[in-house]
C-alpha cells in the first residue's frame, strides 16, 4: 500500500493488473485484494481531494472506441479492427478508451450512470 501512497495526487489513472496464477484460489484472492485495493486507493485519493470513479469494463476491449461496433475477439487478438468503420487500435488502447467515454461527462454536465456487475 506504500506505492499508493506515493502515487496518490501524482497520477490521474491506476492499471492494476491480476498477478494471481493460482486458478484454484483465485477468485477468492483477487477479490479480496482488489477489494483491498480499491478502499485503500479511494481513502488516499480522496484525502488527497482526488475521486475515484469505478466504470463497468462489460465489452471494453469488444466495443470500437469510434463507432460503437460490438464484435467477439479471442483474447489472443492483441489488435481491434473494427468491421464497420476499419478503425484500427491495439485493444488495450481501444478498452482504454472506451472506459473514459464511460466517465465522461455528458453535455448537460451529469456522468453517465454505470451499473456495476454483482
Amino acid at each position: 500500500m506504500k506505492m499508493v501512497r506515493r502515487v496518490t495526487g501524482r497520477y490521474g489513472v491506476y492499471t492494476i493488473k491480476n498477478m494471481v496464477k493460482n486458478h484454484h484460489l483465485a477468485r477468492s484472492i483477487h477479490e479480496a485484494s482488489w477489494n483491498l485495493l480499491i478502499n485503500f486507493t479511494t481513502y488516499k485519493a480522496e484525502e488527497a481531494g482526488g475521486v475515484v470513479e469505478l466504470v463497468n469494463p462489460r465489452n471494453t476491449s469488444k466495443q470500437c472506441s469510434v463507432c460503437g461496433c460490438i464484435q467477439a475477439i479471442p483474447l489472443s487478438q492483441r489488435t481491434y479492427r473494427c468491421p464497420d468503420c476499419g478503425s484500427v487500435r491495439d485493444r488495450d488502447h481501444n478498452a482504454a478508451i472506451n472506459i473514459l467515454n464511460r466517465h465522461v461527462a455528458t453535455d448537460c454536465g451529469e456522468f453517465k450512470p454505470v451499473k456495476m456487475a454483482a
